[in-house]
């Protein structure tokens, strides 16, 4: 079973587009679901310029450097 989490994300200046807020932009729960992940996104306020999205567990990987090659 696929585990959601929330990620911060914010307008990134170099392509426009949203991108994490930081190095460790994720809210510290896990949901079962992607519907109690949108819920729990739901009921968080969000810092201005930012905003709340719900992940696959996995997904951040993708937003992680790439490590070097040894």
């Amino acid at each position: 079973m696929t585990e959601f989490i929330i990620v911060v994300t914010v307008i990134s200046i170099m392509t426009g587009a949203w991108a994490p807020a930081s190095r460790q932009p994720y809210l510290g729960r896990s949901f079962g679901s992607a519907a109690a992940c949108e819920a729990a996104a739901g009921a968080l306020r969000p810092l201005p310029g930012t905003q709340l999205v719900c992940l696959p567990r996995d997904a951040p990987k993708l937003f992680e450097p790439p490590q070097a090659q040894h």
